[in-house]
């Protein structure tokens, strides 16, 4: 088994168990380790944030943005 393969198993057991913010905290540790080796600037993480939220906070962020565009629109 390659080294890599290893540390990726050894990763993987030592995050079985965490808790949900503590994964969150880690998969943007993961995201900023691969833009910074990649030589890109950091960029937003809400692509995934979104993709993690549970339907109550779904809701809740759908509420919040409803008629957005009526009360806050566009200055021309």
């Amino acid at each position: 088994m390659k080294l890599e393969s290893k540390i990726e198993n050894l990763i993987f057991q030592e995050t079985k168990g965490l808790s949900e913010a503590t994964l969150k905290e880690i998969l943007d540790f993961v995201l900023f380790l691969k833009q910074k080796s990649a030589g890109s600037t950091p960029k937003s993480t809400i692509f995934y944030d979104l993709q993690l939220m549970q339907s109550s906070e779904v809701n809740h962020l759908e509420e919040e943005f409803a008629d957005y565009k009526k009360l806050f629109p566009l200055e021309e």
